[in-house]
C-alpha cells in the first residue's frame, strides 16, 4: 500500500512539473515572426538560452529597426526557409537588403552600430 502511495505522489508530481514546462516555455522576445518587413534594416537572429545573444538583446532593443528571429521558434523557422537564410550560429546579423550579408557574434555596441549602418 505504501509502495502505491509513493509511486502516485512522484507520477502527480512528474504531471505537474510537465504542465508548469509548457505553461511556462519561453517565447520570442518580440512575440512575432512574420514575412513582412517594413523599415527593418537588420535580422538579429538569436536563442534565449544563448548568453552571447544575452547580451546583445539591451542593444538591438535600444533600435527601431531591428528584425526579432528567435532561431527556436516555429514561425519564425518558416521565415528562415522563405527568405533562404543560413543561420549556423547565434548570434547573426543579417542586412534585409541583401542577406548574404552577415556578421556573426556578439559585439559592442557602437561595432554593431557602425556594421549595420556601412552595410545595411
Amino acid at each position: 500500500m505504501e509502495m502505491k502511495i509513493n509511486l502516485s505522489v512522484i507520477v502527480g508530481a512528474i504531471i505537474l512539473i510537465v504542465a508548469l514546462c509548457i505553461l511556462f516555455k519561453p517565447t520570442s522576445t518580440t512575440g512575432y515572426c512574420s514575412l513582412q518587413m517594413g523599415k527593418e534594416k537588420v535580422i538579429f537572429a538569436y536563442y534565449d538560452g544563448c548568453p552571447a545573444c544575452a547580451q546583445m538583446k539591451p542593444i538591438m532593443k535600444m533600435r527601431n529597426d531591428v528584425y526579432w528571429l528567435n532561431i527556436m521558434d516555429e514561425k519564425c523557422k518558416e521565415v528562415m526557409v522563405e527568405l533562404n537564410l543560413n543561420i549556423r550560429a547565434v548570434p547573426t546579423f543579417v542586412c534585409t537588403k541583401n542577406t548574404s550579408i552577415q556578421a556573426i557574434g556578439a559585439m559592442s555596441e557602437a561595432t554593431i552600430n557602425e556594421w549595420i549602418g556601412r552595410n545595411c
